[in-house]
């Protein structure tokens, strides 16, 4: 398979994210995860996160204005989760602040409450269910 970019991936050449000086301004974000792998009833608490040092703003679902969805084909994934989750690590909050370490202290004071559920591991089942992520 031919890449335009192979001659200087493999000669080291090729720029990257970390290889880029950052800004003096730049902020950085950290997902706060869901933990548990199907719930409903979902509350996000941000207080005390909010009154972490370097901490700029926390973003939640109510936060984001218009379509919450990133599905690529259907829109049928949420950026964040609102009210129900559906999957261990699903993005429930964003923390943004002026460093990794601070961003990362943030997410770990985010309380968040869910009813967890069982989830649905069949296929056979989840037809059954009518829990299908798309039309057949």
């Amino acid at each position: 398979m031919k890449n335009i970019d192979t001659p200087s991936h493999t000669q080291g050449r090729s720029p990257f994210t970390d290889d880029l000086q950052e800004p003096a301004d730049l902020l950085f974000a950290a997902v706060c995860p869901s933990p548990v792998a199907r719930g409903a009833g979902l509350v996000v608490n941000t207080s005390e996160a909010e009154k972490h040092p370097g901490g700029v703003p926390i973003f939640t679902a109510a936060d984001i204005p218009g379509e919450n969805e990133i599905g690529c084909i259907i829109q049928d994934e949420p950026l964040l989760a609102k009210e129900t989750v559906h999957y261990v690590g699903q993005p429930v909050a964003v923390v943004v602040a002026e460093t990794v370490r601070a961003a990362r202290q943030a997410v770990d004071l985010v309380r968040i409450q869910v009813e967890e559920q069982t989830p649905n591991l069949d296929a056979v089942q989840a037809v059954k269910n009518g829990e299908l992520i798309a039309p057949s």
